[in-house]
């Protein structure tokens, strides 16, 4: 299962907060990058409003890419 909590940052407070997670050991994981994605839906939009609903057990159906390699 996986577990998010979102946090609001206000002007100024991006450094304290990455002060603050460095602080615990985190480190940036992947080099900076563009990502890209497409999801795909159908015509009744059903994973949308299961997203919207929240709904636990759903699932999406997803096409990313990193930069501009599309190939891989």
């Amino acid at each position: 299962m996986r577990f998010e909590r979102k946090f609001i940052l206000y002007q100024g407070q991006c450094n304290l907060f990455d002060a603050f997670i460095k602080g615990y050991g985190y480190q940036k994981a992947f080099p900076d990058r563009l990502i890209t994605s497409i999801y795909y839906e159908n015509p009744e939009y059903v994973l949308y409003l299961d997203s919207e609903n929240g709904y636990s057990e759903r699932f999406k159906i997803r096409v990313r890419f990193y930069n501009s390699d599309v190939k891989n």
